[in-house]
């Protein structure tokens, strides 16, 4: 049986055998299992993970490929194991450019956050990415991710979404994504879509299934700088921080607002410029 310290080196990775924050620093979630880093940080493409080690697993891949500048892929064999309950930031800041085609989450996973965070060259992110119901944070989840174009048809957020940085920044900084999928809503549960799409500079409309609903508390810059969004949004909400949610610096399509808010003057009066006209 591993102890706390222990390390086990394998392939690519050095694991280690330790307790671990798995929502955040000092938060009340923590588990002991392994940990992995690699070794070496200049490879271009990295081989599968262990899964268990000594039967006992490994829980998180947080910040595994950070900052690996010459990563470009991995193994068309490369899974995150069933086991792992967080990949905080694990491709943050990497060049990787293309992910394998059957990548998903495991069914148990908690923290999401900043996995793709400012993954400039990331082109592609597979269908199976999904998120699944067990998932408490996934903020800044595509952050940065300024090549990606679309998401996954069924890629939702889940209804136990509470934290109010839950879905922070989102989809902040995906400068190329077009369109949101059909059927992309916000869980009754959130409270917060504060920054959300802030300079998504090609985002062109939300789906129809997307609603500001009543519980939500913040839509503070949720579109920011977004100008070429269209169509008509829908607004149930009113938010007590709601300042440029539709602002821009520059020449910008029109957008309607609607809904049972009674604040939608309110709400378009601090994106009042030149460059776009709103109609309620």
């Amino acid at each position: 049986m591993p102890e706390i310290g222990d390390t086990y080196t394998y392939g690519d990775y050095i694991y280690s055998y330790k307790e671990y924050d798995i929502l955040w620093e000092d938060s009340e979630l923590s588990e002991v299992g392994w940990g992995v880093k690699t070794i070496d940080r200049t490879k271009e493409t990295y081989e599968p993970l262990l899964k268990t080690i000594n039967n006992k697993p490994l829980i998180t891949t947080e910040s595994l490929f950070d900052s690996h500048q010459n990563l470009i892929s991995l193994s068309s064999d490369f899974q995150i194991p069933d086991t792992v309950l967080s990949t905080y930031d694990m491709f943050a800041c990497s060049n990787i450019r293309r992910l394998p085609q059957d990548l998903k989450l495991p069914e148990g996973i908690k923290n999401i956050s900043g996995m793709f965070f400012d993954a400039t060259h990331l082109e592609n992110i597979p269908s199976k990415i999904t998120v699944p119901a067990s998932c408490d944070n996934m903020s800044y989840f595509f952050f940065g991710c300024s090549s990606i174009t679309e998401i996954p048809a069924n890629f939702r957020i889940p209804n136990n979404i509470l934290d109010t940085e839950s879905c922070l920044e989102l989809f902040g900084d995906c400068k190329k994504l077009k369109y949101l999928p059909e059927g992309f809503t916000i869980p009754s549960t959130a409270d917060t879509l504060s920054h959300m799409f802030t300079n998504c500079e090609e985002l062109e409309r939300l789906p129809s299934t997307f609603v500001v609903h009543e519980n939500i508390k913040d839509i503070q810059r949720m579109c920011l700088n977004c100008p070429k969004l269209t169509g008509t949004i829908r607004i149930d909400a009113n938010p007590t921080s709601y300042d440029q949610a539709f602002f821009v610096s520059k020449t910008a399509n029109p957008i309607t607002l609607t809904g049972s808010s009674t604040m939608l003057s309110s709400i378009a009066n601090t994106c009042l410029s030149s460059y776009r006209t709103i109609t309620i």
